[in-house]
């Protein structure tokens, strides 16, 4: 044990110009516990891949998906903005989140945050976020605390649901 102690020291000291001893590297050491849910897992399905999303004082999350690939038009993004201004959201208080940008996002990905109180799912079924209820559109229901309000997505949505949508985020943010 003492040769090999004397051979790292020899490598290290030739490597660095400076004699450090392999004990005290590791009395030196920083010893981490993480709990389960922090352990990898291997698997071939990416079963590690979490999105990742910082929802810090966001209290209202627009939820959307492209009616084709991966992307909405830029004319769709500016209504979305412009409807959340309209709603007298911050920009620090809202999130607009693409779901085809992260493909494992779960209804409790969205929900991990304590400020989120509001989820506006366009054009986002339910279950592919793992929310199972019944629901209508247009139609205001409370899950776990959180107002929820699921519309037609907004590439393509007709001005009769267009009014009722804003009508209804009318009620929802207490504006009318």
């Amino acid at each position: 044990m003492n040769e090999m102690i004397d051979n790292f020291t020899v490598i290290i000291t030739t490597m660095s110009l400076q004699k450090i001893h392999f004990t005290d590297a590791i009395l030196e050491e920083t010893a981490f516990l993480l709990p389960d849910v922090a352990k990898l897992t291997i698997s071939a399905n990416n079963a590690n891949d979490k999105p990742v999303i910082n929802l810090n004082n966001v209290s209202t999350i627009l939820l959307y998906q492209p009616v084709n690939g991966t992307a909405v038009s830029e004319a769709t993004i500016t209504a979305m903005q412009k409807m959340a201004q309209a709603l007298q959201l911050t920009p620090e208080s809202y999130a607009m989140i693409n779901i085809a940008d992260y493909p494992g996002l779960k209804f409790h990905h969205l929900t991990s945050s304590a400020t989120v109180s509001r989820l506006i799912c366009l054009g986002v079924d339910p279950e592919s976020i793992g929310l199972w209820v019944d629901f209508s559109f247009y139609k205001q229901f409370k899950f776990n605390n959180l107002d929820i309000l699921i519309s037609h997505n907004m590439e393509g949505i007709s001005a009769d649901h267009k009014k009722i949508l804003w009508a209804k985020l009318q009620i929802m943010f207490n504006l009318k």
